[in-house]
Parts: structure tokens; C-alpha cells; sequence
């Protein structure tokens, strides 16, 4: 019986090799896609941030041109940003919008558009 039970330690790493490699194979395009979504939050954190600065600089009167764009690289990623002021008699109307391209397979355009408004400096 003895002789019977020794190509059996061989056989059970065998499917235990194959079996780890199996649950491996599926574990491996689920970590890829966390990983995608994880970028993905980065950068939609990033632009949430700009957003936040350009409404400031809106407030505070640093933005005056009724049409603006400009580029913004923070943290090695690129967004653009466009101001669209929209001047009425006692306020005025400010539109940003944040655009910025998510990079991987799919490589979609994402973009954030706020508006806020300020008493006219008149």
C-alpha cells in the first residue's frame, strides 16, 4: 500500500499548481480594472480640486474676460479649463467647465461644468 500512495504528492501539486494558476487567471483582469477606476477617481479628484480654485479666483475678481481657456498640468495629468462669463446689470454669471481624457483602453473624455454667480463690480 505504501508503494501505491508515492506518485500521489506529485499528482496533488500538480492540481494544486493548476488550480492556483486558474484563480489567479480571474483575480488578474478584476485587479486591472480596480486599478483603472482607481486613475479614474484620481484625476476626477483633480479636476474637482481645480474646479474649486477656479471658482475662488472667479469670486475674488480675477477672472474679467467673457471667454477664457487655459491649460493646467497638475500632477502630471492635463486638464483644460474655459470660463464663460455671462455680464448682467447687477451680476454676473460665470460658467467653467474642466475637461480632461482619462487614459487606458477606453480613453474617455470626462468633463466637470459649474456655474456660479457674483455681484457686478460696477
Amino acid at each position: 500500500m505504501a508503494r501505491r500512495q508515492q506518485g500521489f504528492f506529485l499528482v496533488e501539486v500538480i492540481i494544486a499548481l493548476f488550480v492556483f494558476s486558474l484563480v489567479c487567471a480571474m483575480l488578474f483582469p478584476m485587479w486591472q480594472v480596480l486599478q483603472e477606476k482607481r486613475i479614474e477617481q484620481q484625476h476626477k479628484s483633480l479636476a474637482l480640486d481645480i474646479a474649486q480654485n477656479e471658482m475662488e479666483r472667479f469670486r475674488a475678481g480675477f477672472i474679467d474676460d467673457e471667454e477664457t481657456e487655459r491649460e493646467i498640468i497638475l500632477q502630471e495629468h492635463q486638464f483644460q479649463v474655459r470660463w464663460h462669463l455671462d455680464k448682467q446689470v447687477n451680476w454676473e454669471e460665470g460658467k467653467v467647465e474642466i475637461e480632461w481624457t482619462t487614459l487606458g483602453e477606453a480613453g474617455n473624455k470626462n468633463r466637470l461644468v459649474f456655474v456660479v454667480c457674483r455681484n457686478s463690480k460696477d
